[in-house]
């Protein structure tokens, strides 16, 4: 008799782009995780895993959101090859900035708000900065 062995998977670049979308959704319809956690029927531990792209969401799970959200199924699905072309990197930054994630996720909204733009004032100095050498 041979045994099956199962073997802990873990998220990939697929999974974080489908979880940004479940954000996303969430956000446009308003709902908090908590809420939807409560609505679908798990812990908003988990919807934070699924929209980080931390955990795999099953396809029945992922229906679920959909029609949450009233979004087709393939909402979360289409263009995934050109995501993935354009993220082939995103999984190794994704883990070299987990800990900065994990602390923004804990901020209140105006510090996030700074950040981003601090951040924004970053980009806009780079791409001047790349425009000018070029």
């Amino acid at each position: 008799m041979s045994s099956i062995r199962k073997t802990k998977s873990s998220a990939t670049a697929e999974d974080v782009i489908i979880g940004g979308r479940l954000r996303q959704a969430r956000l446009r319809k308003g709902l908090t995780q908590p809420q939807v956690g409560d609505i679908i029927g798990v812990s908003f531990q988990q919807i934070q895993k699924y929209e980080r792209g931390v955990n795999r969401i099953s396809a029945g799970r992922l229906r679920q959101f959909a029609r949450l959200y009233r979004r087709p199924y393939s909402y979360f699905l289409n263009d995934m090859v050109a995501d993935m072309g354009r993220h082939a990197h995103y999984e190794a930054l994704l883990r070299e900035c987990r800990p900065l994630l994990d602390l923004y996720d804990r901020w209140p909204q105006p510090v996030r708000d700074s950040a981003l733009a601090l951040a924004d004032e970053i980009i806009a100095a780079c791409r001047a900065e790349t425009s000018r050498l070029s």
